[in-house]
């Protein structure tokens, strides 16, 4: 999908491309069954993320992982903070309309633009 506008809807991830679209307001569901890809997108501040089967099956035993003690907190706090530390979400201020390359006046607040990856940059 490229250049397309997704407001107060469920969007699936699972087997698609996102390029350049706009999201807000939208809930995001990832179910671990496809890799996905976001690039170039806005997204609203407001937009959710829900894991459901196999995806929601990970979160669950990261979660059950993390309530051993020292060495599940240790090593799934690892892991999210080898995550955080990835480059590819950059925060900004200012607001959008649909279809519109610039911004305009929006309650919504801090948008969300992933940049494009270091490859791409080269």
């Amino acid at each position: 999908m490229t250049g397309k506008c997704y407001s107060n809807r469920e969007v699936r991830l699972d087997g698609y491309d996102y390029v350049d679209c706009w999201f807000h307001s939208c809930r995001f569901v990832y179910s671990g069954r496809r890799a996905f890809n976001l690039t170039g997108n806005m997204i609203s501040a407001d937009c959710t993320l829900v894991f459901r089967d196999r995806a929601a099956g990970t979160m669950s035993a990261l979660e059950h992982l993390h309530g051993l003690g020292d060495w599940g907190r240790k090593h799934v706090t690892a892991s999210l903070e080898r995550i955080a530390a990835a480059e590819g979400v950059e925060t900004q201020d200012g607001s959008w309309r649909c279809g519109e390359s610039g911004a305009s006046s929006s309650p919504e607040g801090a948008l969300r633009r992933e940049q494009t990856s270091r490859s791409e940059e080269r």
